[in-house]
C-alpha cells in the first residue's frame, strides 16, 4: 500500500474531494512514465481505490470521491503506453540443479522443499517445527502468516514422505531453516543468496518464485488445476492456471475431449 500511494504525494495537502478525473489520470500517467508495468499500475490503482474507500468509511472524504476513481478503468493489454510483462514460467530444472552445488546445505534443502511443495518463499522461510503436524504419513505445515490470511483462509502445505528428509534433524520447536549466523532467512535474503549462487555458477537465471510455477505445472498435470490450486493455496482457479506452463497441452486435451 505504501508504494501504491507514492504518486499521491505530489498533491501535497490537497483534499481528496478536490481531486478530479484528470488528476487521477495524471497519477496513472506518472506511473507509466516511470516505466512501471501495466499489471503493476493496475494493481496500484486498485490499492488506491481501496484507500479511498477506507477514507470514506472514516469520514475523511465524501462518498462521491470513489465514483471519480472508479471512472478510470484499468489499462488493457496492448492498448496503452505502459510496459507489458512476459508471463512467469517455470525455472529451468537443469539450472536449478547446477545452482544447488553453489549453495549451503541449508539453502539446498530449502530449494528442494520449495520445488517439491510449491510453497511461497515467505512461508518457507518462516517454517517452524511447532507449526508442522507430523502425526500422519503426510505432514501438514500450517503457516502462522500467509498471503490470504486477511481474507479468513487457512493455508496448509502438504509435505510428502520423500520430502520430509529436508526438515531433518527434527526438533520440537524453533525455525526449520537457520543461516550460518543462527538467524533466519526472509524472502528477500533467500532470493539474494540464490542470485549470488547463480552468478557463481554461470547458469541460466531463475528465481525462487519460479519454483512455485514448476510445482504448479506438476500438480496440474497429475491432479488437475483445482487440485493444484488447493496445494498452492490459491482461492481462484484463474490464479492457478496462470502459474502452470501447460498452455497448448490444455488446448489439445480439450480437443481430445470434444472428439470423444
Amino acid at each position: 500500500m505504501q508504494h501504491a500511494l507514492v504518486p499521491l504525494q505530489g498533491y501535497g495537502t490537497v483534499a481528496l474531494d478536490e481531486i478530479d478525473v484528470d488528476a487521477v489520470l495524471q497519477v496513472r500517467s506518472s506511473m507509466i512514465k516511470r516505466g512501471l508495468a501495466r499489471t503493476t499500475i493496475n494493481a496500484r490503482m486498485g490499492r488506491m481505490r481501496r484507500f479511498i474507500r477506507w477514507c470514506i468509511s472514516k469520514g475523511y472524504a465524501a462518498p462521491g470521491v470513489l465514483t471519480i476513481w472508479q471512472a478510470v478503468e484499468p489499462l488493457k493489454y496492448g492498448r496503452s503506453e505502459a510496459r507489458e510483462t512476459h508471463p512467469v514460467r517455470s525455472a529451468p530444472v537443469d539450472a536449478v540443479q547446477s545452482t544447488l552445488g553453489y549453495l549451503s546445505p541449508t539453502l539446498r534443502r530449502m530449494v528442494r522443499l520449495q520445488l517439491a511443495t510449491g510453497m511461497r518463499s515467505s512461508e518457507l522461510c518462516a517454517m517452524r517445527y511447532d507449526l508442522i503436524d507430523m502425526s500422519r504419513p503426510v505432514w501438514i505445515y500450517t503457516p502462522a502468516k500467509h498471503k490470504t490470511q486477511h481474507l479468513g483462509y487457512e493455508r496448509h502445505v502438504a509435505i510428502l514422505r520423500e520430502n520430509q528428509r529436508e526438515l531433518r534433524p527434527l526438533r520440537k520447536a524453533g525455525y526449520v531453516f537457520v543461516n550460518q549466523r543462527g538467524g533466519t532467512y526472509n524472502a528477500r535474503t533467500y532470493r539474494e543468496e540464490i542470485k549470488r549462487a547463480i552468478k557463481r555458477c554461470g547458469c541460466a537465471d531463475w528465481t525462487p518464485h519460479r519454483l512455485r510455477h514448476n510445482a504448479a505445472t506438476r500438480f496440474a498435470e497429475k491432479g488437475g488445476v483445482h487440485a493444484a490450486g488447493l496445494l498452492l493455496g490459491h482461492r481462484d482457479v484463474r490464479s492457478t492456471a496462470a502459474y502452470t506452463d501447460r498452455g497448448a497441452y490444455d488446448v489439445l486435451e480439450a480437443v481430445d475431449k470434444m472428439r470423444e
